[in-house]
């Protein structure tokens, strides 16, 4: 079973400040708590209906802080922003949306060729995808 406990004021701090920048803050509540046990650094929980009656929670961030506070101050930031980046509000569906990172690949090509390369050609396969479905879409029609 999982043990969730209040992040420390510093943590909470980060996060807050930076939910605040994203102005998630108008549309989305969010609650950030701790569970030392978990393998990831941080994992989002969209809540049900049923929580977000109970708490007016919308997403809990819980985050494994024996790990986060290893890292520097600048890494917490890059940390607890990606977490963040999953999180979107759609105005005109008035919806919340959680979605899961759009970037995957081996540190070991990251550090042969580079981020800057590695990013450039998964949006250019992302691109080539999309004008493929343009062009099947184009034929059917």
């Amino acid at each position: 079973m999982a043990k969730f406990e209040q992040p420390f004021e510093d943590t909470k701090t980060i996060f807050d400040g930076l939910i605040v920048n994203a102005d998630l803050d108008r549309n989305v509540t969010i609650e950030v708590l701790v569970n030392n046990r978990q393998k990831d650094i941080y994992k989002l929980v969209k809540t049900n209906d049923l929580t977000k009656y109970k708490t007016n929670i919308d997403v809990f961030i819980v985050i494994n802080e024996s790990v986060f506070d290893q890292l520097s101050d600048v890494q917490k930031v890059i940390v607890a922003d990606e977490a963040l980046a999953g999180i979107h509000y759609d105005n005109e569906k008035d919806k919340l949306i959680i979605t899961k990172s759009d970037f995957s690949t081996f540190s070991g090509l990251l550090k042969k060729y580079g981020a800057e390369q590695c990013v450039e050609l998964k949006e250019l396969i992302k691109l080539i995808y999309s004008q493929e479905r343009e062009a099947e879409a184009e034929n059917e029609g």
